[in-house]
């Protein structure tokens, strides 16, 4: 099988590229109790396999991680966090747990997917009603991209690492 080389670099850097990224982050941060909500209900709804009572460990387990998503996608396009590249355990085990609970990694990617979509439907309509302009907006959505690249990337090395064992 060829093995393929992930060019992930260029866009990741665009994320903290960002004009006026430290704003941008500022006006969007209030927005994010809400946003883990309604991102959780969403991929409760369109994927099955994730829906479940979010109770005890398993519910501070989804909300503490998609909201620590969202804020360091922020703290990201802040500045406040220097290390684009940065592996993240939280992701990487997330892909180990899919293995763990006999699911393909398409479930997880797909709710990275919804979330994102979710994400920048919040952020598209909190930034508009907070005067960001529309070129910073196009920008934010760009970075959104990559950085959902990144975490499915991160996802499926912990998957292929579980399956490997």
């Amino acid at each position: 099988m060829a093995s393929v080389v992930p060019l992930r670099e260029p866009a990741l850097l665009a994320i903290t590229g960002l004009p006026g990224g430290e704003a941008v982050s500022d006006a969007l941060r209030p927005k994010v109790p809400r946003l883990v909500d309604e991102m959780i209900d969403a991929i409760r709804a369109e994927i099955p396999a994730y829906d479940r009572p979010l109770q005890g460990d398993f519910g501070e387990r989804v909300r503490g991680s998609t909201k620590a998503s969202v804020e360091r996608f922020l703290a990201l396009i802040a500045g406040e966090e220097r290390e684009v590249r940065g592996r993240s355990d939280l992701y990487v085990e997330l892909g180990r747990n899919e293995v763990r609970s006999g699911r393909p990694i398409d479930t997880l990617l797909g709710a990275y997917r919804i979330g994102a979509r979710v994400m920048w439907r919040g952020f598209a309509s909190e930034g508009q009603a907070a005067g960001i302009e529309p070129d910073v907006l196009y920008r934010l959505a760009e970075a959104l991209f990559a950085y959902v690249d990144e975490l499915s990337h991160e996802s499926s090395d912990g998957y292929g690492e579980e399956l490997a064992q």
